[in-house]
């Protein structure tokens, strides 16, 4: 058991503010030393933050690429979206409904490498999870809200806040794991390791070297002076690329408020990030966060009780947002990331006898198409498989000839094995093959319709590739 310091972490939170798609939008001034200037008192919400903001509602709503009225519209339709008094929207996101009690599964990487995870080592951008606690000053948070300067706790399951128990190690790990599958169709490192406020803070525009800071924190005290104990994460919106962003830094997650469940966590922790990057929830003409149907659910709705929860574009029924989430994600400061195979044959990656590969879907329209030899004549059992930990990737596994003549094709339905495990997410292909070359694609598909399932768009991430031996 590795002894930890005694620190607490700042809560993260989901602040919504109502950014435009384009890379300009949000504030694009340096906030200055002592804050940026107030326009309003205090934070208010629905027909009163209209009100309050009088002439200033324009500009407010200039700065998100609304008119007046629409913004007006939001504030009086939903009424967890506040305005802070220098007049950035945010977002008191209301707590699971229904809670499932889950303990996470073992975690795979050493105990020792908990607090130094990365999913791309070296990228410009990144995404701190933090988890050790740590002070919070000099941003929003305590001028809008009082947040105390003071360190806040770190994570904490067993109720001992000097050491980190095998279960918090699992529980990080878990999270981490969920967190940086949603984001690893981008050019974005998501990391424990406390990369340093100059990894964070953009400092100009000149600076291509930031990112922000998810902070995982069981306060009570900045839950309750945020949100009345209330809400599972708070997080400004369309910050991530703004010169000055520390000001507006961390997101808060209450794992305490979400009872401590990993799903739950790094649902939240995904969905403040994602708020960061300017994107505001996915909900209905009734419903301000939708929660899903069949087995999916929408990243920026609620996806704590749905086990296949992906980047949408609005395509589900009723949808209330057509916010292109992949594309927003991009114009706030993280690139998609490189193909990493060809998408057709004259390009195909070639595996000759080799039994495994890897790969990525980055995009909608991406395919992997790999190419293998066999040597023998007999019965071959190839197997893609989404990542293993929450995937957000539904597999669709072709198997072409030589000659580029369609063999088969596998694309199970996906299902619901529980509130956390997808079913129908891998291909296999089964038959006798004789010796010679092939072609496989490998691409993300959807389900039924966007109605009754799901479409393709968001299905999107890492896979694995497997090809049984010669006898």
């Amino acid at each position: 058991m590795n002894v930890r310091p005694l620190l607490a972490i700042a809560t993260l939170g989901v602040s919504t503010l109502l950014c435009a798609s384009a890379a300009t939008a949000g504030p694009s001034t340096a906030a200055p030393a002592d804050g940026p200037d107030r326009i309003l008192e205090r934070n208010v919400h629905g027909a009163t933050a209209v009100r309050a903001l009088g002439d200033e509602l324009e500009i407010v709503a200039q700065r998100y690429d609304r008119t007046s009225g629409q913004l007006a519209a939001l504030l009086r339709s939903d009424p967890s979206l506040w305005v802070d008094p220098t007049g950035l929207l945010h977002v008191k996101e209301p707590l699971p409904t229904e809670v499932v009690e889950s303990a996470p599964e073992a975690g795979p990487f050493p105990n020792q490498n908990t607090f130094a995870l990365h999913s791309r080592l070296g990228a410009e951008r990144t995404i701190f999870l933090d988890f050790d606690g740590g002070p919070v000053s000099g941003t929003a948070w305590n001028d809008s809200y009082t947040v105390p300067t003071t360190s806040q706790p770190a994570f904490d399951l067993n109720g001992d806040p000097t050491t980190w128990s095998q279960a918090e190690h699992d529980t990080i790990q878990s999270i981490y794991q969920r967190v940086a599958e949603d984001y690893r169709p981008f050019d974005v490192d998501v990391t424990t390791q406390d990369p340093g406020a100059a990894a964070l803070d953009r400092s100009s525009v000149a600076d291509t070297q930031f990112g922000t800071r998810v902070l995982v924190t069981p306060s009570t005290d900045a839950a309750t002076r945020i949100c009345g104990n209330g809400c599972g994460g708070v997080a400004f919106v369309g910050v991530y690329n703004l010169v000055g962003s520390s000001y507006y830094h961390p997101a808060f997650v209450f794992p305490q408020l979400l009872s401590n469940v990993d799903k739950y966590i790094a649902e939240a922790a995904s969905h403040e990030a994602g708020h960061n990057l300017g994107l505001f929830h996915d909900g209905t003409s009734t419903l301000g966060y939708y929660s899903g149907h069949h087995n999916w659910a929408p990243i920026m709705g609620v996806g704590y009780n749905e086990p296949l929860v992906q980047w949408s574009s609005g395509e589900y029924a009723d949808a209330n947002n057509a916010q292109d989430d992949v594309a927003v994600i991009q114009s706030f400061g993280l690139p998609l990331r490189a193909d990493d195979h060809g998408s057709g044959f004259a390009t195909a990656t070639a595996l000759d006898t080799a039994r495994k590969a890897s790969g990525l879907i980055e995009r909608r329209t991406d395919a992997d198409v790999l190419s293998f030899r066999r040597t023998c004549s007999a019965k071959t059992t190839i197997t893609v498989t989404p990542f293993e930990n929450s995937p957000n990737l539904d597999v669709r596994l072709r198997l072409h000839t030589a000659g580029q003549v369609l063999l088969t094709s596998k694309d199970p339905v996906s299902g619901e094995a529980s509130f956390d495990v997808a079913t129908g997410l891998k291909a296999t292909i089964s038959r006798t093959l004789a010796a010679g070359t092939y072609y496989l694609t490998v691409d993300g598909v959807g389900a039924l319709t966007p109605a009754t399932g799901y479409s393709d768009y968001g299905s999107l991430g890492k896979y694995s590739l497997q090809i049984s031996r010669c006898p």
